[in-house]
């Protein structure tokens, strides 16, 4: 697999993976390393330990070995809510943090959204509302009131790097801000729940074996808007893969939307106001990070007409 790493890296980052596991775990039986991908200052790994399937997340940079620590912390503290069950999380194995890594039990299944792929209409219904119930288990031990202010969010989203738009899609950038300024308006001061999130809430990092759904990808708390997950993975999941003809709601996909919302993840006031804010925002973010690829870009433009229509 490529990884976004070249056959040089990838073979750096095995090599690196394997000695400190053999320095860290004498007598233990280290199996095949094979690299799955490598990002920002991480790479990670398949391995097993004893025979035993790992995942292996190596860090670098001064930050490792704090990444290490709040990493196991997060995980830890899920133990009690998320270690059976249908909703889960991987848990720690090892965790050497001097060496900036942490050695993870593997998640059963397949990565939901290539399950989603799979599935028709009243399966997919069923996964994206047990989606939403993952989310709430999640959350549900680290919940706090507060207030939106939704005017960051704005700010943020006209700010965003729209350089390399066309002027068509200027054109579709300025109404989806003119939408959101309207949903701006509606939610402001509107009470809402604020928790400690995944931050990356998306498909790709749940993995579903026909029972567990299971998160992946979890690096440490992230207290925001409850919304804000919500909102990420519904946007995630209509770019890449909602159909086109299918009706929509804030530019997500209507069935989508209802599933994900029937689990209680949100309450229906904070999905009415809260919720499309955090859409709006996730969208235009989206549409420039994939702008490169044709799609992805065109899904994306679906999606913001349909949102800026207020369909």
């Amino acid at each position: 697999m490529s990884g976004g790493a070249t056959d040089p890296a990838r073979a750096d980052a095995i090599a690196r993976v394997e000695t400190v596991l053999t320095r860290n775990l004498p007598g233990h039986a280290i199996g095949p390393i094979d690299h799955l991908k490598t990002g920002d200052g991480s790479t990670v790994c398949f391995a097993e330990i004893d025979k035993t399937p790992v995942v292996v997340k190596s860090f670098t940079g001064i930050g490792a070995a704090q990444t290490v620590q709040d990493l196991r912390a997060e995980l830890d503290l899920l133990v009690p809510t998320m270690s059976d069950g249908p909703y889960q999380v991987n848990r720690v194995v090892h965790a050497f943090p001097s060496d900036g890594v942490v050695v993870l039990t593997r998640a059963p299944g397949a990565p939901l959204n290539e399950v989603l792929r799979n599935a028709d209409a009243a399966q997919r219904a069923g996964l994206l509302e047990m989606a939403g119930r993952w989310l709430a288990r999640y959350q549900s031990t680290r919940r706090k009131p507060g207030v939106f202010g939704p005017g960051f969010w704005l700010e943020r989203a006209k700010n965003l790097d729209a350089g390399a738009l066309t002027p068509e899609d200027r054109v579709r950038r300025r109404a989806l801000l003119a939408r959101l300024r309207e949903y701006v308006v509606d939610s402001r001061g509107h009470p809402i729940t604020r928790a400690a999130t995944h931050g990356d809430f998306v498909s790709m990092n749940l993995s579903y074996d026909g029972a567990v759904l299971c998160g992946v990808d979890i690096q440490g708390t992230c207290w925001q808007a409850a919304a804000k997950d919500v909102a990420r993975f519904l946007v995630w999941e209509a770019v890449r893969a909602t159909p086109r003809s299918r009706p929509r709601r804030f530019g997500i996909d209507r069935a989508d939307l209802d599933a994900v919302l029937a689990s209680g993840v949100l309450d229906p006031a904070s999905a009415r106001t809260v919720l499309p804010v955090f859409i709006g925002a996730e969208l235009l973010d989206r549409f420039i990070d994939v702008y490169g690829h044709p799609r992805l870009r065109d899904a994306s433009r679906l999606a913001i007409d349909s949102y800026a229509a207020d369909l």
